[in-house]
């Protein structure tokens, strides 16, 4: 395991403890063109069918990515307005299909003419045998010919739904890989966009024939109830459930005082089943739980939810100093996709003198942190990998207190400094992007930043910075937020002084406010940029840096997808 030291002093540009290397999530080479493809000039792009958004639901299950291995998929939409060229005939794939309905018609009721005839101990067990012969080949004639005249599709709705493995009737649309932009005039097709798009079990197909694609977004086909056409009926109900019918519906209660199920969160975890396709559900009541939880990565689409951010309490005190790595010191941990939080607590209370402690650690795929607090010191949330989403949370620390290599977006966060230890500064984030192919970065987006009720006396005493470069290609855009006077001039500080760091990453600012947000003496790093465009800052929301709109749709919390 590849291990960054930072050697250990009091200052900022020394601090104790060990970071250890995040990979980034594996990426795909595009495929070959075929032939001596020539790229011609892109027709005019026609988007498909849009839908209405579920943001305004109160929450819901994640069930749009259920996995988190991604490849980038494009998506083409035939261009009508020119004729197919290639001589090709395309054969009618109704009427095909009601030539495969038609022979298998005629074998079914050829099969029960044999049967009725030659097993006479079926028929006469029937007080009228003929009678009963005559009336079961006539219902199932008229189920035949009622699907040979539609195409098959009552035989699909009558055996394709029942049978969750059988997608003999079901069409994939056209999926391929290829450089954005182009275009095939010979066959008439027309590049729409492409993203990342979960790679699906077999299980998972038939729900992905619902979606529909719009100049590389996804979006989703909604049915007549208002729901995407591919949820169950347990995700519709998370859906529309409120946090009060969350709680009450809960598939595990924990309790201090044995109300529930469970007195600890960590047996309730254990209980959870493994590859879940619902949404289970885990309510703590109120409460402080001192105890180290996680999550494995097989116990997926995890819902564990709180009494609110001040009442149920995850707490823990692992930490550097008394030999806990950082991957093991969260008193939280997840490894699990589609993990949500929602209404608790989390926190380190090692204190500013045992160095690095984690309080929440996030190694999942599509997550949300919604309406949660995560208070620590140095290295208090660990957003480690894959994409995330923090909503309405309230976050703490001292030293590097937001970090890791994952892509993820903070919308209306506080963003608190604490009092840090005599000699040391403060900084906000470090994040530790290491490959300049990766789409990893974090994105604080209407946040407030601020000094503790302990800090603000000192602030003036104590230096406090946006971010350091943790790794080489780091990446932190911070946009339209509230940043108060706590912040140094300078807004950002280098590694350990490492300026080899410092033309390689990517710092930015966009239409912030408040006393500290003056850009004017800030660094003059060949990575740092004040943005100006709004195309160029909606690279880093949540429609473009985690591809919200793909899996957020479904999850009933509130988000901007855009600026």
């Amino acid at each position: 395991m590849i291990s960054s030291i930072k050697p250990v002093s009091s200052s900022l540009t020394a601090i104790a403890g060990v970071r250890r290397s995040i990979p980034a999530k594996l990426q795909f080479s595009p495929l070959p063109i075929i032939g001596n493809f020539q790229k011609p000039k892109p027709l005019p792009q026609k988007p498909l069918l849009s839908s209405q958004n579920l943001s305004n639901f109160p929450l819901a299950a994640a069930a749009a990515a259920q996995r988190s291995d991604v490849f980038r998929v494009g998506a083409y939409e035939a261009d009508r307005s020119r004729p197919i060229e290639i001589g090709i005939d395309v054969p009618d794939e109704q009427s095909g299909q009601k030539v495969k309905i038609g022979i298998y018609f005629a074998t079914w009721w050829a099969l029960n003419v044999v049967f009725n005839i030659y097993n006479k101990k079926v028929l006469n067990a029937f007080p009228y045998p003929w009678l009963t012969s005559t009336l079961s080949l006539a219902c199932g004639s008229l189920m035949m010919l009622v699907s040979w005249l539609n195409g098959g599709e009552l035989l699909r709705l009558l055996i394709c739904d029942v049978c969750s493995h059988c997608y003999s009737f079901y069409k994939m649309p056209s999926l391929d890989q290829t450089s954005s932009g182009e275009a095939n005039e010979e066959v008439g097709l027309v590049f729409i966009g492409e993203f990342d798009a979960p790679i699906l079990r077999a299980e998972d197909s038939r729900r992905f024939i619902h979606v529909k694609i719009s100049r590389g977004d996804v979006e989703l086909e909604m049915a007549s109830d208002g729901f995407p056409s591919w949820l169950t009926i347990l995700d519709k109900k998370f859906i529309s459930s409120t946090p009060e019918l969350l709680k009450m519906n809960a598939d595990i209660v924990v309790a201090k005082d044995g109300t529930g199920n469970y007195t600890t969160v960590s047996e309730a975890v254990d209980a959870a089943p493994e590859n879940s396709k619902r949404r289970f559900t885990i309510y703590v009541k109120e409460g402080v739980y001192n105890e180290t939880i996680e999550i494995g990565k097989m116990k997926t689409n995890l819902t564990l939810i709180g009494d609110g951010r001040d009442a149920t309490i995850l707490t823990g005190s692992l930490n550097a100093k008394d030999g806990y790595p950082i991957m093991k010191s969260a008193t939280l941990a997840t490894n699990a996709d589609g993990f949500m939080a929602l209404d608790v607590w989390f926190q380190n209370t090692a204190g500013p003198e045992k160095g690095q402690a984690v309080a929440l650690r996030v190694t999942a795929d599509v997550s949300v942190i919604y309406r949660c607090r995560i208070d620590g010191y140095q290295d208090t949330l660990l957003a480690d990998k894959y994409r995330q989403l923090y909503r309405d949370c309230y976050i703490t620390g001292t030293i590097d207190f937001i970090f890791g290599d994952a892509a993820a977006v903070f919308q209306y966060c506080d963003i608190v400094a604490r009092k840090p230890m005599s000699g040391q500064s403060n900084v906000l984030t470090a994040q530790g992007r290491s490959d300049s192919t990766q789409n990893s970065g974090f994105s604080l987006q209407k946040c407030n930043i601020t000094a503790s009720s302990d800090f603000a006396p000192i602030k003036g005493t104590v230096k406090t910075f946006l971010g350091r470069p943790w790794k080489m290609f780091s990446t932190v855009v911070i946009m339209q937020s509230f940043i108060d006077d706590l912040i140094d001039p300078a807004g950002w500080t280098p590694w350990n002084n490492d300026v080899g760091r410092l033309s390689t990453l990517f710092y930015a600012e966009y239409e912030n406010k408040g006393p500290g947000a003056d850009t004017s003496k800030r660094v003059k790093w060949p990575g740092y940029k004040l943005i100006t465009d709004p195309k160029e800052a909606a690279e880093f929301t949540v429609e473009n840096l985690i591809n919200g709109e793909l899996w957020l749709n479904s999850t009933g919390v509130p988000y901007e997808k855009g600026l």
